[in-house]
């Protein structure tokens, strides 16, 4: 067995993907790059409704309760039996309710881990990944409110898991101001941000990919005076039932009716008995089934009017190209409005026939079904390679459909027709004004470099990825980003590998301030020779072609995800703000890392979106010094 430190070209990719696809070959589950069963059952497309989550009051000033739970009467699909085992929060058997937060209206959460310890439903933990894995329990949760303006302690944090026997990672923390049983932890979200969508799903260490599958996910909606939620105030906008979640999500379902799992979920790994590193891991999943809000290929009744989608690309791995086609004898592109992004209405409507969307990503969009006739059916489709973006691994054409039913007893549609809405706010940009895309960056803000490389390994299943890491660094190793609380940077993701990985940092909003190639040849091998004790680190400006590319039209809001394209550089420019009460680790952190420089910071971490890469070592914490 040997390691080896590479930089994949797509070819080698692929075949290394197809070696992956094979792995889970067992002759019974749906498809998983063209591997079926002899005789799986068929599911027809567009059988179920959407269901739509319930909606928790988290701007009612009580503590909300969510427990965190194992069901076995969720059905993907009507012709499925319910699956043996899913996970949800808040009495959902999978995903959650959506919580309804209000701006500057703090929302206390109680979070309930009921969820046994041992073993994990998926079979699927590896605890030869570097991050302290054998030394914990199977289920350990702790959820993490993804794009809140969140303070350290109360950030969901990897290591601040819990699980139901009352066994704590290191980070542990539950708010003094309420009393919490040790299968429990109360957060605090303070909700100083803009009105947006941001969603809440688990975070623990190592395994984050394996509770978010079993269902560990759910929308959360920041309402502020602009986007009210309330129809007759604020913008106006579609509200109340014409305002839909959409959660997208990719899975493999045990279609086999013979089987004692028929139904239930799938998650590949390994065969047994290879020489392996990583025994069970595998770099990426991709299901050959589209999940929306728990179903698999839904339907939604719309009447003739317009509706606001909100969005979230919760897969683990997979990247959308989503359009929506209306159905006919000549199929028709039906164009939207994009709204928002992850942090934030956009500084102005968009129209746009497509939009692309990564793990973590979300998109508000308003589209109008005004005039179409009864019957009418338009699908929302996906032309996506995955990997993306050069990946040719089990496809997934179409997500859901839309059928117009008119409801005579519905008032008229009085709501705005986009661009033009009344009352938009407006828009404040970190990217100063007299910037012109001419240069790689603006002068005067300070940068950082994160540089983005694979590791491979030969082993019995042949050469195979092994970890991902970010300039070279372990999780556990130092902290070495460390802005000062209040200040702006521009960090410089630069990949040196065959995917794109959508990037996102907690605790901040960004903006997207552009990309630009770069010779990776080149720079990984001076990379590798720095690592290897040979010339100096390489300096970003020496390996750049051609001039930076101005954000794409859906990326000119605030974000906290974005794509990091191979052989480029991708640049995002943040404030390292601080919410009020935020705590440094050393005030509620327990165990080895409470010893270093890091004790006196704001802890958060890092990491690529794509779920496989961030449980095995594609993330790392970050420090906010803090300022007096």
């Amino acid at each position: 067995m040997k390691n080896n430190d590479l930089c994949m070209d797509r070819r080698t990719f692929v075949k290394m993907a197809a070696t992956v696809a094979g792995f889970v070959a067992l002759g019974r589950y749906s498809k998983l790059g063209g591997i079926a069963s002899a005789a799986p059952i068929t599911l027809t497309p567009y059988t179920d409704p959407l269901f739509i989550p319930p909606v928790l009051d988290g701007a009612g000033g009580s503590e909300l309760s969510i427990s965190m739970d194992v069901y076995s009467n969720h059905s993907f699909h009507s012709v499925l039996p319910p699956a043996k085992a899913t996970w949800g929060y808040g009495g959902a058997p999978f995903l959650g309710p959506t919580i309804e937060a209000k701006k500057g209206v703090p929302t206390s959460v109680r979070f309930i881990n009921n969820i046994p310890d041992n073993p994990h439903p998926t079979n699927a933990v590896d605890t030869a990944f570097l991050m302290g894995m054998e030394t914990m329990h199977d289920v350990r949760l702790i959820p993490h409110l993804h794009g809140g303006f969140s303070a350290p302690q109360f950030d969901g944090h990897p290591q601040a898991w819990f699980t139901q026997s009352g066994a704590h990672g290191e980070h542990y923390y539950s708010s003094a101001s309420a009393t919490a049983a040790a299968n429990e932890a109360v957060l605090e979200y303070t909700n100083d941000q803009d009105a947006t969508n941001i969603w809440y799903h688990d975070h623990g260490m190592g395994i984050t990919r394996l509770n978010v599958y079993m269902g560990l996910a759910g929308e959360y909606f920041v309402r502020d005076n602009y986007d009210t939620g309330i129809p007759g105030l604020g913008l106006n906008i579609p509200k109340g039932n014409y305002e839909v979640p959409i959660v997208i999500q990719d899975r493999m379902l045990d279609l086999d009716d013979l089987s004692p799992t028929y139904g239930s979920l799938v998650y590949p790994v390994k065969p047994a008995g290879n020489d392996c590193i990583n025994k069970v891991w595998l770099p990426e999943f991709f299901g050959d089934i589209p999940i929306v809000n728990g179903t698999a290929w839904p339907y939604l009744n719309v009447e003739p009017r317009r509706y606001r989608l909100r969005l979230l690309d919760g897969s683990n791995a997979r990247f959308y190209q989503l359009w929506f086609e209306k159905q006919g004898t000549t199929p028709v592109t039906m164009p939207f409005y994009l709204i928002g992004m992850e942090q934030g209405l956009m500084p102005k409507p968009m129209k746009l026939n497509t939009i692309l969307m990564a793990p973590g990503e979300r998109a508000d969009i308003i589209i109008d079904f005004t005039g179409l006739a009864n019957g009418t059916a338009i699908i929302l489709k996906n032309r996506a390679p995955a990997p993306y973006p050069m990946g040719g691994d089990v496809p997934i054409p179409e997500i859901m459909k839309f059928v117009v039913q008119a409801n005579p007893a519905s008032p008229p549609d009085s709501t705005a027709v986009p661009p033009a809405i009344p009352g938009w706010p407006a828009f404040t940009s970190l990217i100063p004004p007299t910037y012109n895309w001419t240069t790689p960056a603006p002068a005067g803000i300070p940068t950082r470099d994160i540089v983005l490389k694979e590791q491979l390994e030969t082993c019995s299943l042949g050469e195979i990825p092994l970890r991902v890491l970010l300039n070279n660094k372990f999780f556990r190793d130092p902290i070495e980003e460390t802005p000062t609380q209040n200040t702006v940077e521009i960090w410089q993701y630069i990949n040196l590998t065959p995917d794109a990985h959508p990037m996102h940092m907690h605790l901040v909003k960004f903006q997207v301030l552009n990309r630009q190639m770069i010779n990776h040849v080149k720079y990984f091998a001076d990379w590798q020779a720095w690592l290897n004790g040979v010339g100096a680190r390489p300096v970003l400006n020496n390996y750049l072609l051609g001039r930076p590319i101005r954000p794409t039209a859906e990326e000119t809001g605030y974000k906290d995800t974005a794509k990091a394209f191979p052989a480029q550089v991708l640049r995002v420019i943040s404030k390292f703000d601080i919410p009020k009460g935020s705590m440094v680790l050393s005030e509620y952190a327990t165990g080895n890392e409470n010893t270093g420089p890091e004790r006196d910071y704001y802890n958060y971490v890092h990491h690529c979106h794509i779920i496989e890469h961030e449980d095995n070592e594609m993330m790392r914490p970050f420090g906010v010094i803090p300022v007096p």
